[in-house]
């Protein structure tokens, strides 16, 4: 997907520099996104790739540290690999945060997705009880 939309390119991940290994490998595009043939403004994106697996820590670490001090973004918003956020997600986030200026930080509900079709299996019962605690 981060290929067809054209942030991504696989044949940019052999390039090194000076002959030292690459600890990062970052890509940039201008998206021009269309919802239902309109287009939308464009959006600015980075998408950064770490060479090996590390911690979430070392995630924040980059991004935070690298990207962030030197962008200075408005607002952060920071997801789990394979999080699927409902439709008006981010819209409520980023209202919240622009009505009420005292607001420093925020975290979502978790849940099973389609738990009721699921019930039967004792994984998805036990996961859909905990996150409704």
């Amino acid at each position: 997907y981060l290929e067809a939309i054209g942030l991504y390119d696989e044949d940019l991940l052999t390039i090194n520099s000076a002959g030292i290994g690459a600890q990062l490998h970052l890509f940039e595009h201008t998206l021009q996104p269309t919802v239902n043939g309109k287009s939308l403004l464009p959006v600015q994106t980075i998408f950064a790739l770490k060479e090996t697996k590390s911690s979430k820590l070392k995630s924040h670490h980059w991004y935070f540290n690298a990207f962030a001090e030197q962008i200075q973004p408005e607002y952060t918003a920071i997801m789990d690999v394979g999080t699927l956020l409902t439709k008006s997600a981010l819209y409520h986030l980023l209202f919240a945060f622009e009505r009420n200026h005292q607001i420093g930080g925020a975290c979502g509900q978790i849940s099973v997705e389609k738990p009721f079709e699921n019930l039967s299996n004792w994984v998805i019962s036990a996961q859909n009880f905990e996150y409704k605690l």
